[in-house]
């Protein structure tokens, strides 16, 4: 086998070694690539510090978005925008950064945080904001409620696969929504003001960004809301104020007013009784002339009477201690005795009163002397602005509604400007110096507050003026039949014919009368006298004692205030006597103190009865003879 040469050379083998050149190169090949390694190193190192410089400024530019949108919102209120303004602008700050098809919306709640007061939002329907209007946060098992009752974030990936949020899917799924959370936006002071809604057209949970958004959203939601708030409270309490002080005003006008008047209607009637007195007094008039200045004292006097009645029925009403002593009434012989009171006048001025009462019973549950003066008051007032030979009339008939009472005048109406005025206390039409005729403007008032406290309506209808007035008053009928009940008579003012023949059963009485003001006193006891009765007096307690000590009266009459001891105390005094010696005499009190307290405390010292003055003569007469017949009975 011929072994292999190395082109005949015959070398077997053979090594080399590298000349510097090489070596240079080797270096420098060396040197390139670890060159290129670091500059892709540093390219790699360059971009991610650009990544994370590129985020940061993304942070910082979203920061700055989201503190230039609060200055914006900030800047709305500072300018006086209305509230929904500045909410509708944070929600669509927050629609246009999402940029995930979110829907917003915003409740308020009322000031007692009980109920949803209104929605708002820019691209939901007004539909979807006026669902929430009104309703109860307790009763409402939906997102914002929930939100509101647990005071804490609610949040739903998908209303239709969560079961616990179907019932409420029904309530968002018209609208294309899937999911949404809910943040309640709170006070400074720690109270929940509404809430911040954020629903999507598909299922997500809330991300970073977005809660961020919310986040601002909810805090400058919350300064706007109480912002605007305190903005309210104060304009409410400045109008309010305002309000107060205008009715301060007013009522300082009105009352300032009204004291003239009464000044003016109390002295008139004064004027004429001292100035017919001082004449009479004189004894320089023939017959004629001092029987003219008596009624004019007796007209005048019994003017003056009604206002003070008047007056301490209004006292009454205002204080809440008007009385009634009701019972079932025939309202027939009621008006047909206010008809007789205003008679007089009437006639004075040759008005005709005409008077239509149905002839089927009619009876109310109520008080008759209260009811008289409903009618009584009515048709003083139809008298009083109905001019000469004018009309005025009363009917009562039954209807559907319960009884009714119509006044018809044809006098000088009520303007459309004062008619809802008409039943308020202290208003008159026309309260200047030259008004044509007087009063206090309080009759209107009290009917109003009588028929309604009789379970009725009272109103007034005219067709202007000079074109009449019409009164209309209603009372439900009697709820009891008249046999079950006490049927209440009419008062009357005048001393009747019943009084009259009522007064001749004092002949023979004895009543002892005890008053520490001898003109009254006197008054009484002649009175007494010319009824037939055997009147002894006393000006004071002691001196009373002293006489039932040595005399036993059938009756006592005795004043209320006197010096010393009063009229309570005397009548204390003789029901602790024993029978014999008077401690059962019957007693009327008849006392300047007419206020239903009065009368109340005088039955709880031992009276019988009480009557306040000045007294209707008449009335008094049959009064005694009232009591008398009841000792007369007892002693049977």
């Amino acid at each position: 086998m011929t072994e292999p040469t190395n082109s005949g050379i015959g070398f077997r083998s053979m090594a080399g070694k590298p000349t510097s050149a090489d070596e240079k190169m080797l270096a420098m090949n060396e040197a390139l690539t670890l060159a290129v390694l670091r500059q892709h190193e540093l390219t790699e190192a360059a971009d991610s510090a650009n990544v994370q410089l590129r985020a940061e400024i993304v942070e910082r530019e979203r920061a700055q978005f989201l503190v230039n949108s609060q200055k914006q919102a900030l800047q709305l209120l500072a300018e006086d925008a209305s509230l929904q303004a500045v909410l509708e602008f944070l929600i669509g700050v927050v629609e246009r950064e999402s940029g995930e098809g979110m829907l917003a919306a915003i409740t308020l709640l009322n000031e007692a945080g009980s109920h949803f007061q209104r929605g708002i939002s820019t691209s939901l329907p007004e539909a979807f904001n006026a669902a929430v209007e009104g309703v109860d946060v307790s009763s409402l098992t939906e997102l914002c409620a929930l939100a509101v009752r647990r005071r804490e974030p609610m949040a739903v990936n998908d209303f239709k696969e969560n079961a616990e949020w179907q019932a409420f899917d029904q309530f968002v799924a018209p609208y294309g929504l899937r999911s949404g959370w809910c943040t309640p936006i709170v006070s400074s002071g720690g109270r929940i003001l509404g809430t911040f809604a954020n629903y999507f057209c598909h299922a997500c949970d809330p991300t970073p960004k977005n809660q961020e958004l919310v986040e601002m959203v909810i805090r400058t939601a919350a300064v706007a809301i109480e912002r605007k708030c305190a903005e309210e409270l104060r304009e409410r309490l400045l109008a309010n104020e305002q309000q107060a002080r205008k009715q301060a005003d007013e009522a300082n006008r009105v009352k300032d007013e009204f004291l003239a008047t009464i000044s003016h209607e109390l002295r008139t009637p004064l004027n004429a009784i001292m100035g017919w007195t001082e004449i009479l007094v004189r004894g320089k008039l023939d017959e004629e002339t001092a029987s003219r200045g008596l009624k004019t004292i007796a007209r005048n006097a019994k003017a003056q009477t009604r206002l003070i009645s008047d007056l301490l029925d209004v006292s009454r009403i205002i204080s809440g201690q008007l009385r009634f002593e009701s019972g079932v009434v025939e309202l027939a012989p009621v008006i047909e005795a206010a008809v007789d009171s205003v008679r007089p006048a009437a006639e004075a001025k040759s008005i005709e009163l005409r008077l239509a009462v149905d002839p089927v019973n009619a009876t109310v549950w109520g008080d008759a002397a209260r009811l008289q003066q409903i009618v009584s008051n009515l048709l003083t007032n139809a008298v009083k602005y109905t001019a000469m030979n004018g009309r005025v009339g009363v009917s009562l008939k039954r209807e559907d509604t319960g009884l009714v009472i119509v006044v018809t005048d044809t006098g000088d109406g009520i303007s459309s400007d004062f008619l809802p005025y008409i039943f308020d206390r202290f208003r008159q039409a026309d309260s200047a110096s030259t008004r044509q005729y007087g009063g206090l403007g309080l009759g209107l008032a009290i009917v109003r507050h009588l028929v309604e406290a009789h379970g009725g309506s009272v109103s007034a209808a005219s067709e202007g003026a000079g074109l009449g007035a019409t009164f209309t008053v209603t009372l439900p009928l009697a709820s009891v039949r008249k046999e079950e009940g006490v049927v209440k008579k009419p008062i009357s003012g005048e001393l009747s014919k019943d009084q009259i023949s009522s007064s001749l059963a004092l002949k023979g009485l004895a009543v002892l009368v005890v008053d520490d003001e001898s003109d009254a006193r006197d008054l009484i006891t002649i009175a007494l006298r010319q009824s037939g009765a055997d009147v002894r007096s006393a000006d004071n307690v002691r001196a009373a004692l002293k006489i039932l000590d040595q005399w036993k009266p059938d009756v006592l009459v005795s004043d209320i205030g006197m010096p010393g001891a009063d009229g309570y105390e005397f009548m204390r005094k003789v029901r602790a006597r024993e029978p014999e010696r008077g401690g059962r005499i019957p007693a009327l009190a008849v006392t300047g103190y007419a206020g239903a307290d009065d009368a109340e405390r005088a039955l709880k010292a031992g009276y019988e009865t009480h009557m306040p003055k000045p007294v209707v003569l008449g009335e008094l007469v049959a009064r005694v003879a009232s009591l008398a017949e009841r000792t007369s009975t007892s002693k049977n």
